[in-house]
């Protein structure tokens, strides 16, 4: 295993990447990131917005049937709080980790499987379903993961916001190509644009319904919020919608911007045309 540390120059953020092999079966290899935030709670990244996690407490006969995974999911990225400031792990594709309490964060690199619903589990005996082989799951060879690892300060929405463009700049970083064969004039380009301070884009697709395109965002603040979607190529009609796309009523539309109000830790789904 290799562990690289890259730090590039006025940059807040320090990149981690590791590189290695993995020769073993039936283990789990982690990464552990020493943060330095003590009395620290942590909040992770999910589907629509972050999550505080607690860890699960269960009562003594449930435990006898199965013990409390100290693990936890996330979506991009993990963050430990303490009283006035905090740290920012965000992790390209891993979604699972554990906090300590000294405030270090522990992120799975490798989780090596043979055999699923094996009868013999500390955490959980007897078991869980059929058992089937899974030799594929051991991830025989080489291993590759990129994180980056951020000091912050306390948990505020504004410190939430400053996360949330920390981690679109860390998995979704600016590249600039040359275009020998472009010989035009420069233009002004347009696409897809959200506005409203506290809202995160989380998806652009097609709607079900031919010709129409399904816009969503999440208020990550936990006040209202005015935003606006702007559509390069115009709006002729918008609609507010549920997450499956029913309509609920019409939004008002100006041109090539739609807008909208969204309110606290809400999930906004537009339907364009």
């Amino acid at each position: 295993c290799r562990v690289l540390l890259i730090l590039d120059a006025s940059a807040q953020t320090l990149r981690l990447a590791v590189q290695g092999e993995n020769c073993d079966n039936d283990h789990r290899l982690r990464l552990r990131v020493a943060t330095g935030v003590e009395t620290s709670r942590t909040v992770a990244d999910a589907a629509f917005g972050a999550v505080t996690r607690v860890p699960l407490k269960i009562s003594a006969s449930d435990e006898t049937m199965e013990h409390v995974a100290p693990t936890a999911p996330l979506h991009r990225w993990v963050a430990q709080f303490g009283d006035s400031s905090g740290a920012l792990l965000v992790s390209d594709g891993l979604a699972e980790y554990e906090s300590a309490s000294d405030g270090s964060i522990a992120i799975t690199l490798v989780r090596a499987v043979g055999k699923l619903s094996r009868h013999d589990l500390r955490e959980r005996p007897g078991h869980a379903g059929w058992p089937a082989e899974t030799p594929g799951a051991q991830c025989i060879g080489c291993y590759a993961a990129e994180f980056a690892l951020r000091l912050i300060g306390g948990d505020s929405d504004a410190t939430r916001r400053e996360i949330e463009t920390c981690a679109e700049d860390v998995l979704l970083p600016l590249a600039g190509e040359t275009l020998r064969s472009n010989l035009g004039d420069s233009r002004n380009g347009g696409g897809l644009e959200l506005t409203g301070e506290g809202l995160a884009f989380s998806s652009a697709l097609p709607s079900r319904e031919k010709g129409w395109i399904t816009l969503r965002c999440v208020n990550l603040t936990n006040a209202s919020v005015h935003g606006a979607w702007r559509v390069a190529r115009g709006v002729r009609e918008a609609m507010r919608a549920r997450l499956d796309e029913t309509a609920l009523g019409p939004l008002a539309v100006d041109g090539t911007s739609i807008a909208f109000t969204a309110g606290p830790r809400e999930v906004v789904t537009v339907l364009a045309r």
